[in-house]
């Protein structure tokens, strides 16, 4: 995420005249990199300067994966990620899939989230899953077998460090680093009606996965429970913040949901 490329969800919706590759029902990653090439776009910022999270990096990452592999990153990911740590309900969602799963998230509390032409971009998005194989794929990167050694440190380390703060990101891995020397490695997620966390605690080995289909930020504080498992202050100050809310809930209502 140091690479200063533009966004594509915003930048193809600056180029004039409206490019002909827009009136297409859904675009494509390679359609992404085509624009890129033909419309040169500033970049967002100056390349390896900071940290900016853009999902046109992980879009072009998949079309490298492709490329290298020869295989289509659908079948690449299955074949490479899926099937091999049997994550038997995963798959990167595809035109194919639009009758079932797209069908599955909404807003507003019943509407469902239309589809639109950046549905079938994916590396930034796009994979469906359950909670069960975001297990079974945590449990792999605890392991040895999964990664070399030295390839898991390079993910969990923090790559951006021209600004002080906790805040840091490392290969696919969202980080905050504590002035007590803890590390918490986590991602959220967020694509139309869907949102999720998922943490991956170092060193109690311990997973932390929610995943909602009805867009709420209620979903995000689930990361305040690695609060309970590492001495992670201010995710304890939260733990404490939303189990006193609850408290309140209950003695109100005599009873508690979530979403």
């Amino acid at each position: 995420q140091r690479s200063g490329l533009p966004k594509y969800e915003y930048f193809i919706t600056k180029i004039q005249p409206a490019p002909a590759e827009l009136s297409k029902a859904f675009l494509t990653n390679q359609d992404i990199l085509n624009m890129l090439i033909k419309y040169k776009p500033d970049l967002a910022r100056d390349t390896d300067t900071g940290f900016m999270y853009c999902n046109t990096n992980f879009a072009m990452l998949a079309l490298i994966i492709e490329k290298i592999t020869k295989t289509p990153f659908p079948q690449a990911m299955k074949e490479m990620v899926f099937e091999p740590l049997k994550m038997k309900n995963t798959y990167i969602f595809q035109e194919k899939d639009i009758p079932t799963a797209s069908q599955s998230f909404y807003y507003g509390g019943s509407k469902l989230y239309p589809l639109d032409r950046l549905d079938l971009i994916y590396g930034d998005k796009n994979v469906y899953t359950t909670p069960r194989d975001l297990y079974n794929f945590s449990k792999a990167m605890f392991s040895k077998d999964f990664l070399k050694p030295e390839l898991m440190e390079q993910v969990f380390t923090p790559y951006s460090n021209e600004k002080f703060g906790m805040n840091n990101y490392g290969f696919g891995f969202r980080m905050k680093i504590y002035d007590n020397g803890e590390k918490l490695t986590y991602h959220n997620g967020w694509w139309h009606g869907t949102n999720s966390v998922f943490a991956h605690l170092l060193k109690s080995k311990v997973t932390i996965i929610a995943i909602g289909n009805k867009y709420s930020n209620r979903v995000y504080t689930a990361l305040s429970l690695s609060g309970l498992f590492e001495d992670f202050p201010p995710q304890k100050d939260k733990l404490h913040s939303i189990m006193s809310d609850e408290t309140d809930t209950l003695k109100g209502h005599g009873e508690v949901y979530g979403e």
